[in-house]
């Protein structure tokens, strides 16, 4: 994430909490920038610069599998995205959400 932006504001696009945290969690284990897995799993573009995005940005909102995928092809992308989810509904059990 941008580091004056807000987990608020970074998880505005996203249609659940749940699949914002799985990306934010999914971007640091894979070392993804976070606005640019953002776009891609959700399709919308605000005015972040992805410029630095790895591989293309879709416009339409795709599984955060997919968006793996696209932009880091070497990794697991489906069992990075299941470990990411745990990770997610691991963290909002404990935050009570």
């Amino acid at each position: 994430m941008p580091a004056k932006a807000s987990v608020t504001d970074s998880c505005a696009p996203f249609a659940a909490l749940d699949e914002c945290v799985a990306s934010l969690h999914a971007s640091k284990n894979l070392g993804i920038e976070f606005n640019c897995l953002q776009a891609d799993v959700t399709g919308v573009h605000t005015n972040v610069d992805l410029s630095g995005c790895q591989g293309p940005i879709g416009d339409k909102a795709q599984s955060l599998a997919k968006s793996i995928r696209l932009l880091k092809p070497d990794a697991d992308a489906k069992g990075a995205a299941k470990e990411a989810e745990r990770q997610a509904k691991d963290d909002l059990k404990e935050a009570g959400q």
